[in-house]
């Protein structure tokens, strides 16, 4: 399992980063062209903002991979060991059912997106709202790994993980 949540890490990490790359890339080009040569793409803004979107959300599966998502670090650190692992369970568990809402009512857009066409690009904005249940999906496969893990600690009696204590 854990080559698994690896390599989708990895390929979520090079996916997204390339996605934010492809955004200074087209924004840089854009101004070049629009002040050098006094021509605009049409469909550069509609790009780099739909590269960002992609982007942002599977770098923020891969930050919840990481357990750097944010928390009140301070508040749980002053609890005993065995509290402060059952909050990380609670946490996990609230994290899981957050992602399975979003991921359950993007698919209303998804359909209802893949109806209209974006104005530059003429790409069925269902492909855009399709990142939120991706990186929803991913994060979900991350946080059930994740309580497993800390099920197994809470349970154990050990330490918790030092991704957690950061």
């Amino acid at each position: 399992m854990l080559k698994l949540r690896d390599a989708l890490k990895t390929a979520l990490t090079w996916i997204g980063g390339f996605s934010l790359i492809l955004v200074a890339a087209v924004l840089f080009a854009q101004t070049v062209a629009r002040y050098c040569f006094h021509y605009s793409f049409y469909w550069a803004d509609e790009l780099a903002r739909f590269s960002m979107i992609w982007g942002a959300l599977l770098c923020a599966a891969v930050g919840v991979s990481e357990r750097s998502h944010t928390a009140l670090d301070f508040a749980v650190r002053m609890l005993p060991p065995k509290a402060r692992q059952a909050v990380a369970v609670l946490l996990d568990v609230v994290y899981m059912i957050f992602s399975v809402a979003m991921c359950y009512y993007s698919l209303a857009n998804i359909r209802l997106g893949m109806k209209s066409a974006s104005p530059g690009l003429g790409l069925p904005m269902g492909f855009v709202y399709l990142a939120l249940p991706v990186s929803m999906a991913c994060m979900l496969l991350f946080l059930a790994l994740n309580l497993a893990e800390d099920v197994r600690l809470w349970m154990s009696g050990g330490e918790s993980s030092p991704a957690k204590e950061g």
